[in-house]
């Protein structure tokens, strides 16, 4: 999922069963979100069949990296006492948002001659999953391949 992107998690009951209860707990979130057909806020709204139907889905309106983590949904259904639950892992992608590249040459990091050493740093800010930089020479292509941690 890349971030503000929008994502939606659906819960059924096993044998299509009206579901009573249904509540998600979302990473990023303070509480546990009770879902109930028709709910919308600003962030999240109920989506799906309905409940009646077994069916009981979340939808986030904008995904933000501190929601990666596990999604989990908790149904309770009629006739009942404990709940079913199920858990998914969200994972966010955001971009970089500071790359750094230096050198010890006094040329640019395009141009060099036969036997010269160059000694290249990296930095990078933010981004997942982290970034990689490929370093090519000649007709070569990746000659090194550097990940960022």
């Amino acid at each position: 999922m890349v971030e503000y992107s929008p994502v939606e998690f659906t819960c059924q009951s096993d044998k299509k069963e009206a579901i009573k209860d249904c509540k998600f707990t979302v990473p990023g979130f303070n509480s546990e979100m009770k879902i109930s057909e028709g709910l919308s806020t600003e962030n999240y709204k109920f989506m799906g069949e309905n409940l009646s139907k077994g069916e009981c889905g979340l939808r986030l309106l904008s995904s933000h990296r501190n929601n990666t983590g596990k999604v989990k949904c908790k149904l309770m259904l009629f006739g009942d006492k404990s709940e079913q639950e199920a858990e998914i892992e969200l994972t966010v992608l955001h971009p970089i948002e500071k790359l750094n590249i230096s050198s010890n040459s006094n040329r640019s990091l395009c141009e060099f001659e036969k036997n010269d050493q160059m000694e290249i740093n990296c930095t990078s800010e933010g981004g997942f999953p982290a970034p990689s930089l490929c370093l090519s020479i000649g007709k070569n292509f990746c000659k090194s391949v550097v990940t960022f941690k």
